[in-house]
């Protein structure tokens, strides 16, 4: 029983979800299956992880006695919305009346009860069966939850703070990065000789004379990084020498590798992995830097067990990754040489300009889950009024349409595949610029802080992550407030002189 609690925690899912079908089917085994379950999820609290039913084989009412008779605040039902009828055990509409406050994700399915005592029932496609999805949705509505955002923030494990956490952060953001941002790309505009407010295709151009590259070939790139580790820490020259002793980067484009760059991780190696495919630009070294912190924090943490306590949420991940980058800057004249200056300068106006940017898309989620009925030229409406907001340095005149139309929201897959993901880059890049700040002023110690932070893996929230770190919230509006002073400051007093 223990070696089957580790192994589903293991699996690195918060919450966990387990399927244990038939249950009143077979009395005499009952009692055992229940003492079974009792060991298993009281693990599960004891590491905070919620433990979740799956509907399909029991009869809503024999589910809900389990949860009873158990009776942890943990635990919880995914609703499946066709398994019920497939087993041939209950109507799913009705189902969620039993289940109540115990519902907590959902899997969208349809299907026809058996017609046969040997075979299940046939799933079809949404819409075709006789799950009634529209019913499901509405008694969801009737026990509280309110649209999809709801179970949206189940999903990515928000566990410290709350729909109208997020909210106050997004309004700081308006009062106080907004006008930093808007006056980084005013002098943009100046710099490039374009009126204000600019095109998509001027935005993305911070300099006349190119954006900064790095300095040699990918070889020489990791050369670099082997200083920068070997002099940051004690900790971060043993990860880095193994990981480049162990080949534990692929990071040369080649033909016919797939595209993208992300941290993994090798289990039998208890290492982590980067790919990705350096491209000449000044993302290659930000994989030296940014995905090296993930991998970082995975190294750091790759003895504990569970495994699942390696990694702490979304937002305080990519902290650990954010932050990395900054911390590289003392050594950014080995990494870009005589663009150095213009990596300095674009890499914090650039930390700063995505905030307002990232918090759109968010906005923009909220807005358009919250309210699934809108046609799309409403959605279009909706992120073009955004924009208004969060990116007035936007030309909307319809020199680009798809853009200038409000629907460049479409490119941000994050909106289909991963929702509410995206405020987690926010609320860490502002997390990153503290760190910045302190880097600014003492290397040692806001290095001291970072592990602080980075070795209680994902032990803690996020927000008692950053506690124990000694760090500020960003949802504190002091928080971001003090970055953007600090941020802007800097600057305005950066000497771009020599530089177009």
């Amino acid at each position: 029983v223990n070696g089957g609690s580790n192994a589903l925690l293991q699996q690195g899912a918060t919450p966990a979800f387990s399927g244990w079908g038939i249950m009143a089917d077979y009395q005499s085994r009952y009692p055992g299956v229940v003492a079974v379950l009792r060991h298993i999820v009281r693990y599960c609290k004891a590491k905070g992880i919620s433990f979740l039913f799956e509907t399909g084989q029991e009869t809503p009412t024999t589910l809900l006695r389990v949860i009873e008779e158990l009776g942890y605040d943990n635990l919880g039902i995914n609703m499946d919305t066709a398994n019920l009828i497939l087993y041939g055990k209950a109507n799913s509409a009705d189902a969620i009346t039993v289940f109540g406050k115990y519902v907590m994700d959902t899997h969208i399915k349809d299907g026809f009860y058996p017609t046969s005592t040997r075979a299940g029932g046939r799933q079809v496609q949404i819409g075709e069966g006789i799950a009634n999805i529209p019913a499901i949705i509405k008694r969801l509505h009737e026990l509280g939850y309110e649209g999809y955002t709801t179970l949206g923030y189940y999903r990515m494990g928000r566990n410290c703070y709350t729909k109208e956490d997020v909210e106050k952060f997004r309004d700081a953001v308006v009062k106080h990065l907004v006008p930093v941002a808007d006056a980084i790309y005013r002098a943009q505009a100046t710099r490039l000789g374009k009126e204000y407010p600019l095109s998509f295709a001027d935005a993305a151009l911070e300099f006349r004379s190119g954006n900064p590259k790095p300095v040699g070939d990918p070889a020489q790139i990791l050369a670099m990084g082997d200083k920068f580790y070997a002099e940051l820490s004690p900790e971060t020259d043993e990860f880095w020498k193994f990981m480049r002793r162990h080949e534990m980067l692929d990071v040369e484009s080649k033909p016919g590798k797939a595209g993208g760059g992300y941290c993994s991780r090798i289990a039998s190696m208890r290492s982590p992995f980067i790919f990705a495919n350096f491209n000449g630009t000044s993302g290659d070294v930000e994989v030296v830097t940014h995905e090296a912190g993930h991998a970082f924090a995975c190294w750091m943490n790759r003895k504990r067990i569970p495994m699942d306590y390696m990694w702490p949420s979304m937002e305080a991940c990519e902290v650990h990754s954010m932050s990395m980058e900054f911390f590289a800057w003392p050594w950014a004249e080995g990494f870009f040489g005589a663009d150095t200056k213009k990596f300095l300068y674009s890499h914090l106006a650039g930390a700063l300009t995505f905030i307002p940017y990232g918090t759109m898309v968010d906005h923009f989620q909220h807005e358009v889950y919250a309210r699934p009925d809108m046609t799309p030229a409403e959605r279009h409406g909706v992120w073009k009024e955004l924009l208004g907001i969060y990116m007035p340095w936007v030309k909307l005149d319809g020199e680009i349409p798809f853009y200038a139309e409000g629907e460049g929201w479409q490119r941000q897959q994050h909106i289909y595949n991963s929702p509410f993901y995206y405020i987690d880059y926010c609320l860490a890049q502002t997390v990153a610029l503290r760190f910045w700040a302190m880097i600014q002023q003492d290397l040692p110690t806001a290095w001291a802080h970072y592990m602080a932070y980075t070795k209680e893996g994902g032990s803690k929230t996020f927000t008692d992550l950053l506690k124990h770190a000694g760090l500020d919230t960003p949802f504190d509006e002091a928080c971001l407030r003090a970055v953007c002073e600090e941020a802007n400051k800097w600057l305005g007093e950066f000497d771009l002189g020599g530089i177009v």
